[in-house]
Parts: C-alpha cells; structure tokens; sequence
C-alpha cells in the first residue's frame, strides 16, 4: 500500500514550501508572504525535524513507518530545490508584498 502513495505523496509536496508560504500571507499578512519563503519554510521543517529528535512510537519502527520516515526525508531534500525554482517565479509577487509590510512597521 505505501508504494502506490508514494508518488502522490510526492506530487502533492511539490514546492509545498511555497504554496505556504504565500498562503499563509492571507492568514498571516503581518508575517507572510516572505521573499524566498518557501526555502525558508522547508529548511525550518527539515532543522526540526533533524534537531526535533522525534521518535516514532517510542523508537520501534515499523517497515510501513520506515517506508513512510523515508519519504519524508526524500520530499524534504528534494522541496527546497523545487521551492527555490517556485520562489524565484513568485518574487514579483513576494518583494512588493513583504516590502509594503516592513514599511508598515516602521510607521
């Protein structure tokens, strides 16, 4: 069963970074979008997960949960190269939009 998902999981995870980052401008427009967000998002999520230490059930994994650890870490390693290409593409978008907000600041 998890071969089937993995290239959905894949597909899905996409330039993930990006799409949350400029999502997430319009739950958090004091913060969000950021120029170059994506990558910045990826690697935050890659450091915690690598510093985080977090064990799955205890330490006792699973071949399902390995196939699942290694997925993620796959999607992890290849998003931010893609999330790079995607926030590139979206800097006409993202260096008015954070500009605007740090001028807001400053007021």
């Amino acid at each position: 069963m998890m071969r089937g998902m993995l290239p959905i999981m894949l597909l899905a995870a996409t330039g993930c970074g990006t799409v949350c980052n400029l999502a997430g401008g319009v739950a958090h427009p004091d913060k969000e979008p950021m120029v170059y967000g994506g990558v910045i998002r990826d690697l935050d999520i890659i450091d915690s997960a690598i510093n985080g230490g977090g064990q799955i059930n205890g330490g006792a994994a699973g071949k399902e949960e390995a196939a699942l650890v290694a997925c993620i870490v796959a999607i992890a390693v290849g998003d931010p190269i893609i999330s790079f290409v995607a926030d590139t593409i979206t800097l006409p978008i993202t260096i008015p939009l954070q500009e605007r907000r740090i001028a807001r600041e400053k007021d």
